[in-house]
């Protein structure tokens, strides 16, 4: 389904594939969704990105790369606006958002990365974490 409906359904995207940077051993991510939600008006949708993995190290950065959603639905203008927010989730230890994560969008590749910033000082360590994060897609149609 590549349109989005005026209905009160959410559009779960199975096409966008998430990775982890650094890529080493001890770096992986063991489930991740992502998603278009709707809101109270018609075609109006926030973007929902869920995901849970390990990370060591001082930082990580998680890659949803949507090239295969946009070549198989090319009507799609993937578009972000405004702040991330949502919930960040660090050896069960919940943190701000706003300062240990961020996001930038690469529209010629159709990637979004997420960089989440360690708060703990023993960087040498494998940490659990977990985010449920949302972004306003400002355009969803072209």
């Amino acid at each position: 389904m590549c349109t989005p409906s005026d209905s009160n359904l959410g559009i779960y995207f199975q096409n966008i594939i998430p990775s982890i940077s650094p890529s080493i051993p001890s770096n992986k991510i063991l489930y991740a969704t992502s998603a278009a939600l709707p809101s109270f008006l018609q075609y109006q949708r926030i973007w929902n990105f869920i995901c849970n993995g390990r990370f060591s190290g001082a930082t990580a950065e998680i890659i949803f790369d949507a090239t295969q959603l946009v070549l198989k639905c090319p009507q799609y203008k993937i578009s972000f606006e405004g702040k991330i927010y949502g919930q960040l989730t660090i050896e069960k230890t919940d943190v701000s958002v706003p300062t240990y994560m961020g996001y930038k969008y690469e529209a010629d590749s159709n990637r979004i990365s997420f960089r989440i910033k360690n708060p703990f000082p023993f960087a040498n360590k494998t940490n659990d974490f977990y985010f449920n994060i949302f972004i306003n897609d400002r355009n969803i149609l072209a």
